[in-house]
């Protein structure tokens, strides 16, 4: 999945660096869908994934956007079991 941001990947974890602006959440949207489907995750698991870190980036954009210094959010996926 090449998509121009920077990721850091191991056998059981990706991060990736989103962006700081308005398009962090769909950016975040975009990565999961990418990794489930990787990972032949049911339809159900796919969308509540989709809706957790849509709403986990959007608030970690909001909240870095109080920080005295811009940060940029990160997405971290874990795979486990």
């Amino acid at each position: 999945m090449d998509d121009g941001l920077r990721m850091v990947q191991t056998r059981t974890c990706g991060a990736w660096v989103l962006p700081g602006d308005p398009t962090c959440a769909g950016v975040a949207r975009r990565l999961f869908r990418g990794v489930a489907s990787e990972l032949s995750l049911d339809g159900e698991a796919v969308d509540d994934g989709i809706t957790m870190v849509s709403e986990l980036a959007a608030n970690t954009l909001h909240a870095s956007q109080r920080q005295p210094v811009p940060v940029n959010p990160e997405l971290w996926l874990y795979l486990r079991g």
